[in-house]
């Protein structure tokens, strides 16, 4: 149900159903921690996504996983705390997939941080190197910035690794 509430925006709710859940002495595992963090990146709740995040360590001894970091990264991203989004990846005990990396990157074109989109993007590229959507994102970045000679760079790049990206159609 959590879940569901978080998928269709109702954020708020699944907190609260969240809270019941604790109240009523059911202890989360890490699936269930994994859910209700979404939730809070989907609805922009970054206090009551950090309290969950911490209240794992601390009060449920569950040591975070990849998705859980991927969770923050994404909630801090996507509320424009680039940095601190960019300074909890880099904090990560594990290495992740590429998942928390690709929603910082999408955040810093949604915000305008050419800077630090070059940062992300490098490390990307090395642990994705195939993905053409990183490439493309890039290189929008770069031509937001009106950066035309990097832009040229990230596609000159893109040619040189023989990655293409597949153009997209509608059959509406």
């Amino acid at each position: 149900m959590i879940q569901g509430l978080s998928i269709h925006g109702h954020g708020v709710e699944a907190i609260n159903l969240f809270n019941k859940m604790l109240t009523e002495g059911i202890v989360p595992d890490e699936v269930a921690f994994t859910i209700i963090l979404t939730a809070c990146s989907h609805s922009g709740l970054i206090d009551e996504g950090w309290n969950y995040f911490n209240s794992m360590k601390q009060k449920f001894c569950i040591s975070p996983s990849p998705d859980h970091y991927a969770c923050m990264v994404d909630l801090l991203s996507r509320s424009g705390h680039l940095r601190a989004a960019y300074e909890l990846r880099k904090s990560m005990p594990i290495e992740s997939l590429a998942g928390a990396w690709s929603a910082l990157l999408g955040a810093c074109k949604l915000y305008s941080d050419s800077d630090l989109a070059e940062i992300v993007a490098n490390r990307l590229l090395e642990l994705d190197p195939q993905n053409p959507a990183n490439y493309v994102l890039l290189s929008n970045i770069y031509a937001a910035a009106e950066r035309w000679i990097v832009v040229s760079a990230v596609r000159n790049k893109m040619r040189e690794r023989g990655v293409r990206k597949i153009p997209g159609y509608s059959q509406i």
